[in-house]
């Protein structure tokens, strides 16, 4: 057994008796650990799984794992597979490069999953960004009055900068931007630090 860093859709309602929690991992029955996007249908998952068990994990085409080797840096390939499936689970991606360690790429991931639950907690237990219209590509003058508020009062919450939300700026820049903000020390999830 071993621990793993997963990206795997989010299931639940979040009520006592549906919680949030990652899809498949509960069904192995092994101990897990993770936080969601917000509302988003995404979670962030560390589990104690074996070799058969995460082979089957990593084949899900809705599920990807970070290398066990979180010091090293992706490569080019890797690189564009990261952000291929971020971008598709709504999570901002651009920022990856084969110059950040994967340690690097979790702590940002981490930041942005923060900030959308704050977020979340502004706006309640829906879907921020649906694909359709709302996508990573919306604009703040795109979202409407409660949603761009939304916006500032939970960056304001974190005492973080709000300049970065402007008019023109992407749901994608004002994501990153925010995640930036976050200064938390290391983070556990599971028996995985980043």
């Amino acid at each position: 057994m071993a621990w793993h860093l997963y990206i795997i859709p989010a299931i639940g309602n979040g009520t006592k008796d549906d919680p949030r929690r990652p899809k498949y991992i509960q069904a192995l029955g092994v101990e897990w650990s993770g936080m969601d996007y917000g509302f988003q249908p995404t979670f962030l998952a560390a589990a104690d799984v074996d070799a058969l068990q995460h082979a089957g994990l990593i084949a899900q085409p809705d599920c990807a794992s970070l290398p066990d080797d979180l010091d090293a840096n992706p490569s080019l390939t890797q690189v564009t597979a990261a952000q291929n499936f971020l971008e598709t689970q709504h999570i901002p991606a651009g920022w990856i490069t084969t110059a950040l360690t994967w340690r690097q790429i979790g702590r940002i991931i981490i930041g942005l999953f923060l900030f959308m639950q704050r977020l979340s907690a502004f706006v309640g237990a829906v879907e921020i960004i649906n694909g359709i219209t709302v996508t990573l590509g919306t604009r703040f003058n795109e979202l409407s009055l409660d949603r761009r508020r939304a916006l500032v009062d939970a960056a304001a919450s974190l005492n973080y900068d709000t300049s970065s939300l402007t008019a023109t700026s992407t749901l994608r820049e004002m994501l990153k931007a925010m995640a930036d903000q976050w200064q938390g020390g290391s983070v556990s999830v599971g028996e995985i630090t980043l």
